[in-house]
């Protein structure tokens, strides 16, 4: 029958699928990892421009909690034309561009900042800025958390090392711990059992996606439209807003990182693998994007059984990912600079790793179905 295989998230406790799973192959060559970027990408937010500059300080994680702490200065600099402002007394135009940011920072509801966005041009400016800031705060984050793909088949004594802390092993422990067996017995004796049935379906509760589902601002959008007084109002709004724009920026080179093994993948290698033209930010490609790169590399089980042909090829390694249990994040080649540790790039040795098992299911059609 094979091997279901679930992503698992250690630090947050969170799966995916949050039931069964699905074989490897299945998952691996559907878009069912499409949208595993949004959860590793840090929102950098594109740069636009407003008449007064503002300077403000951003004190923050630049790759995870940690790792090296930086202040950051958010310039927001001019690729807009210049706005002329009205100083008329009562207008709220008027009012210095940081009472404006104020103002938006208290608004709770987005319909409301949307809509406060669309009445002028100094407002858009503002407001614009301001949303993409409360993107990256709300934004829900898997980056720099240990993930791990495994299969049902993996045996607890045999994950990567280091993959648990000393408090998660003794919890481990206690956790299989029977009340029958013996206080001599081997205690990982009874952890040789696939590993979905130790961590996933017993105290540990793990949480799963599907009850914390994937928070994105065009699903509020469409929320609110429902209460909207005028729907050409949101209208006008999607027509001005691209969120892929808003929250990532296109003009910067974007890489998967390791931050356990200081290793990283480009996007732009992986899309110019796939022939994607145009690819702009993290989200490259429709069948290959760097969600199933990750998980092509961080697979884990005892047992081969991969639903797929690169499986059946001698020495074949795509259940024995080298990445398993790692932190990661998909961040921006300037960010990746701040850390003091030497980085490898591997994009090239990733690209030819996907080729090779896209080759094998597909023979010459695998382009295709990237």
């Amino acid at each position: 029958m094979g091997q279901y295989w679930r992503l698992i998230n250690l630090d947050k406790r969170q799966a995916w699928p949050p039931y069964l799973g699905f074989k490897l192959g299945e998952q691996l060559f559907s878009r069912y990892y499409n949208g595993l970027p949004l959860l590793l990408a840090r929102p950098s937010g594109a740069k636009i421009v407003i008449e007064t500059e503002l300077d403000q300080d951003v004190t923050g994680d630049t790759l995870c909690d940690d790792m090296k702490k930086a202040s950051l200065t958010d310039e927001v600099k001019a690729q807009h034309p210049t706005v002329s402002r009205s100083n008329a007394p009562g207008t709220i135009g008027g009012l210095p561009v940081e009472i404006l940011v104020v103002i938006f920072d208290h608004i709770t509801d987005f319909n409301d900042m949307a809509s406060l966005s669309l009445a002028n041009k100094t407002l858009w400016l503002v407001g614009y800025r301001c949303i993409q800031m409360r993107n990256a705060r709300e934004f829900p984050q898997w980056a720099g958390d240990r993930l791990i793909c495994v299969g049902d088949y993996a045996l607890a004594s045999g994950l990567p090392e280091d993959v648990f802390t000393e408090d998660e092993l003794e919890e481990f422990r206690l956790t299989i711990k029977g009340e029958n067996r013996n206080e001599d017995d081997d205690e990982f004796r009874w952890a040789r059992v696939p590993l979905g049935d130790v961590l996933v379906y017993n105290e540990w509760q793990w949480v799963t996606i599907r009850s914390q589902r994937f928070y994105r601002w065009d699903e509020t959008f469409l929320h609110d439209q429902l209460r909207c007084p005028s729907n050409d109002l949101m209208k006008t709004l999607f027509d001005h807003l691209n969120l892929a724009e808003m929250l990532y920026d296109a003009t910067q080179e974007w890489v998967l990182c390791n931050l356990t093994k200081c290793e990283f993948i480009r996007a732009a290698a992986i899309a110019q693998l796939t022939g994607t033209k145009n690819a702009k930010g993290p989200f490259i490609g429709k069948g290959m994007t760097l969600g199933q790169v990750l998980i092509a590399h961080i697979a884990w089980s005892d047992d081969p059984s991969v639903a797929m042909m690169i499986g059946y090829e001698p020495g074949s390694d795509i259940h024995r990912g080298r990445w398993a249990g790692d932190r990661f994040e998909i961040t921006t080649t300037d960010r990746v600079k701040n850390l003091v540790e030497e980085w490898k790039d591997i994009s090239d040795e990733a690209a030819k790793r996907m080729e090779t098992i896209w080759e094998a299911e597909f023979d010459e059609e695998w382009r295709v179905r990237t």
